[in-house]
């Protein structure tokens, strides 16, 4: 766990306001909150798959810049819970997946799909008929770290792609 996704976790865990769960009703407002952030137009980030891409470049961006000052614990929160909101909304809108109900905290705000789903096992690919969710909180908090590491956190293909192929390796169920 990365410091980012362990600050995300330890906020949720503590009960601090900001480490409460993502509501759909506050979603559109941190998105807005989000392009402002990042100097991004609605057409830019317009919420398509494609534009994924784009928030990771603008988001790499981002942390170029807040190096002279990084961020204070709090607005690193915030930042987590504006992209957690925009790649939810994502696959909510174009890979069929639906903001989960028992979300406790920000961490754990999944975007669940039902099943059934092809997992990869060791011995080859085997079929479940549950349900998968993407931890939103973690997956965005995972994003930052990745971009602060110096690598690439291929949204596109990690989540999107996956979910909407309804695809994953073992360790995601």
């Amino acid at each position: 766990m990365g410091p980012t996704e362990l600050l995300v976790y330890e906020w949720g865990e503590r009960k601090e306001p900001l480490g409460s769960p993502l509501l759909p009703g506050e979603v559109q407002g941190l998105i807005e909150r989000l392009r402002h952030r990042l100097e991004a137009s609605a057409d830019e980030l317009n919420i398509s798959p494609a534009s994924l891409k784009r928030l990771e470049s603008r988001l790499a961006d981002y942390y170029r810049v807040t190096q002279a000052h990084p961020l204070s614990e709090e607005e690193l929160v915030r930042l987590v819970r504006e992209v957690a909101a925009y790649i939810g909304h994502v696959l909510v809108t174009h890979a069929g997946g639906r903001w989960a109900d028992d979300n406790l905290e920000l961490w754990g705000t999944a975007v669940v799909f039902d099943g059934p789903w092809e997992v990869m096992e060791e011995h080859g690919r085997e079929t479940s008929p549950f349900r998968a969710g993407f931890l939103m909180g973690g997956e965005a908090a995972w994003a930052w770290d990745t971009i602060e590491a110096g690598g690439k956190p291929n949204l596109y293909n990690k989540l999107y792609r996956r979910a909407k192929s309804k695809y994953l390796p073992r360790e995601r169920l």
